[in-house]
């Protein structure tokens, strides 16, 4: 496929600079392991949006387990296994093989994926600039964030808490983001390829990159089909545009059979449907978008002095910007933060050429180009500080007692079936474990704050003992994770063959009761 670059020396300075920049979204989780308490296990969760970690991990140990199919473990309701998620199956194999963590493995894949990445942009960069022009279009993909750091206190920039929206995000985060991303581009790297050589090949690793796309992460599909709406639109003025727009069909066509595959799982299975309508993730304002990519913005409006739309490189950083802006705004689905991701990609190269602009417009020394990705890094610089404060904390959900883990890997040698445990735990569970719970991630539980509800009553002093059986039959629980100081109250402790359950394990800190149905 002949992606890298075949100069041996800048191959191996990209390599390196890559590292480096993945070198340095593991400080701060290594930091979190280092400084983790006795008696404690470190989760490897940092401050933005740590929910979702463990619901990917849920994936891996399903995958570890040997199924191929995945289903939603944070929801007791039956259901099939329809979910083909090829990464996390490559990840929980992975970790089979080897024996090591799930976390530790999702992390080490993020690190790799991250490297793949910031590689694949380099490649895909050379289709814009000239070498030293594009080193610093590569910086500001990779680090360029905004203001958050200097207004964090009065307004929240997108950049220290909204994923999706930046790179760097993305790479300190999730590698199934960082997957995601990585083909986005290469399917824009080989359509603009194709349209250069015609060649079959690149068109045929276009469609299969976009075809992949919309089976691991099908919200992309919107995003990639309507920036292939605008460039189209761009493109309808230039010399053949019938075979262009032909080439952008077809490609279309191998994404819409991956959100197909995708959609029907969606329809087979009722709790990813529930998860759906529960992922309400409406856009922020536009000034958190301002602040949040704060000068990247000035930096691509200067771009308009040398960006010619007649050309189709440049027109698609267009395109892909206008129908990036219109998803993150427009009312029609309620996820419109998940439409974020890729947006950082053209506003950063828009923003390179406008830099790029200044320094040869007013003779600016090398060192100004230096001094602005600083500037532009300084929000993540904070992002990390804040997570080695919140690690300092030693407070849950990032440490948790290891008389928790312990009980929980107990659960991962008994046989299948509904763990009933405390929120906030229970989201750790599937992860760790491969149970079931009865309730955990807040998106993929069907009627989530009912189910916790009735937790609550169960372990408190309120209602029958009689009630408590009857409920616990009907909901066919079959293990309680109970674990005292988190409970108001040692009610169960005292209580709990009164209801029909049995003590299997327990430590200092935790509970394993079951129910036999």
């Amino acid at each position: 496929m002949n992606m890298l670059p075949q100069d041996k020396n800048k191959w191996l300075q990209i390599l390196g600079w890559s590292v480096l920049v993945m070198i340095v979204t593991l400080l701060p989780y290594l930091y979190g392991l280092v400084n983790t308490p006795a008696d404690s296990f470190f989760s490897g969760v940092h401050s933005v949006n740590a929910g979702d970690t463990y619901s990917y991990l849920a994936w891996m140990q399903q995958a570890r387990e040997g199924n191929w199919l995945f289903k939603v473990l944070f929801t007791s309701e039956a259901q099939p296994r329809v979910v083909f998620q090829p990464l996390f199956l490559l990840m929980g194999g992975a970790a089979s093989i080897t024996g090591f963590s799930n976390i530790a493995i999702f992390h080490l894949s993020r690190f790799l994926l991250g490297i793949i990445f910031l590689l694949v942009v380099y490649q895909f960069l050379g289709l814009f600039f000239s070498a030293e022009k594009r080193k610093t279009a590569w910086w500001l993909v990779a680090v360029g964030s905004g203001l958050g750091w200097l207004w964090g206190s009065y307004i929240q920039g997108i950049d220290l808490w909204m994923v999706d929206a930046v790179t760097f995000l993305n790479l300190y985060e999730s590698p199934l983001n960082i997957l995601a991303l990585t083909l986005i581009v290469l399917i824009f790297y080989y359509l603009i390829q194709y349209f250069t050589v015609a060649n079959k090949k690149k068109l045929i690793y276009a469609g299969l990159s976009f075809f992949w796309l919309s089976i691991i992460h099908p919200y992309d599909f919107l995003t990639v089909t309507m920036i292939f709406v605008f460039w189209q639109l761009l493109l309808f003025f230039q010399n053949d545009f019938k075979g262009k727009s032909k080439s952008i069909f077809l490609v279309f066509l191998a994404g819409l059979a991956g959100a197909i595959i995708s959609f029907a799982s969606l329809l087979q299975n009722p709790a990813l449907r529930s998860w759906l309508d529960a992922n309400i993730l409406p856009s922020p304002p536009v000034l958190s978008y301002l602040v949040g990519y704060g000068l990247l913005i000035p930096l691509a409006l200067f771009s308009f002095k040398v960006i010619k739309l007649s050309e189709d490189k440049k027109s698609l950083l267009i395109a892909w910007l206008i129908a990036s802006l219109l998803l993150v705004f427009q009312p029609f689905f309620h996820f419109q933060r998940k439409l974020a991701l890729g947006l950082h990609l053209p506003l950063a190269i828009l923003a390179a050429y406008g830099l790029c602009w200044l320094v040869s417009r007013f003779k600016l020394p090398k060192k100004f180009v230096i001094v602005v990705i600083a500037v532009l890094a300084l929000s993540n610089i904070k992002l990390i500080i804040l997570d080695t404060y919140v690690f300092d904390s030693q407070l849950p959900p990032y440490y948790w007692p290891q008389d928790y883990l312990e009980a929980i890997n107990f659960l991962a040698d008994q046989e299948k079936g509904v763990v009933l445990t405390h929120p906030g735990i229970a989201n750790f569970v599937p992860g760790i474990s491969g149970q079931t719970v009865y309730h955990g991630h807040g998106d993929q539980t069907i009627e989530g704050e009912r189910k916790e509800e009735e937790f609550a009553w169960l372990i408190s002093d309120q209602g029958s003992l009689a009630d408590k059986m009857d409920w616990l039959a009907s909901s066919q629980i079959n293990y309680v994770l109970y674990l005292p100081d988190l409970a108001d109250q040692d009610y169960l402790v005292t209580n709990y063959q009164d209801i029909g359950l049995e003590l299997i394990y327990s430590n200092d800190s935790a509970l394993v009761l079951t129910y036999n149905l």
